[in-house]
């Protein structure tokens, strides 16, 4: 699992639960109000015992008001809130954490912000079993 498919699930998610809104992930054009924004915000791995590793990444999704725009903040939180509990990415189900919506006190954005935690296992360097033992005959 890439930090991309983690990006193109959330993406795939918002335009499920919204499918006339515009999704961006790249980057934000002049004209995007309306329309959905995603990024990664922290990303961070540590090493645990042996091949384990745990890889942290914050995600950051925008919605852009647009004047006269029907979609209310609680109502949009709401509607966040219930469909970002767990995010499909790949053949994997992830679940979300530290979930937290905010109103843009300019009244520009809607902000929420989640959390992914994945745990995985490196995959064991390729050789074969019996290439490093060593045979010796003992004759009693």
């Amino acid at each position: 699992m890439t930090l991309n498919d983690i990006v193109q699930a959330v993406a795939g998610s918002l335009k499920a639960v919204w499918p006339s809104r515009k999704v961006y992930a790249d980057e934000i054009p002049q004209n995007a109000d309306g329309a959905f924004y995603v990024a990664m915000e922290d990303v961070e791995q540590t090493r645990g015992l042996d091949r384990q590793q745990r890889r942290t990444v914050g995600v950051q999704v925008l919605y852009f008001l647009r004047s006269k725009d029907t979609l209310e903040y609680l109502e949009w939180a709401d509607s966040m809130f219930d469909h970002f509990r767990m995010l499909d990415v790949g053949d994997r189900q992830v679940h979300l954490s530290n979930q937290s919506a905010r109103n843009d006190s300019d009244g520009r954005y809607y902000q929420f912000l989640f959390d992914i935690d994945l745990r995985f296992v490196e995959a064991a360097p390729a050789s074969e079993p019996m290439e490093t033992l060593k045979t010796e005959e003992v004759v009693q």
